[in-house]
């Protein structure tokens, strides 16, 4: 089973984008300014290395609602 929980190999021809460590502070606080808006609570998980820093958001039911309302919202299918 493959899904957002369920690690899986990266395909090659999607290329990766590694910013620098100055552009991951600014999105990270881009990041939280646009989420603080939204009620509810959002957690940042860390995981990878300090070479490889990843990080994900996992919101609570109150800010994933508020989240599917948002008018800017796009689901791709």
């Amino acid at each position: 089973m493959r899904g957002a929980l369920t690690p899986f190999a990266w395909p090659a021809t999607i290329p990766v984008l590694h910013p620098s460590p100055e552009q991951r502070a600014e999105i990270a606080k881009r990041t939280a300014h646009a989420l603080g808006k939204l009620p509810g609570r959002v957690y940042v998980v860390n995981h990878g290395s300090r070479r490889q820093p990843r990080e994900s958001h996992v919101g609570d039911a109150e800010f994933l609602d508020a989240w599917l309302r948002h008018p800017r919202f796009r689901m791709i299918k």
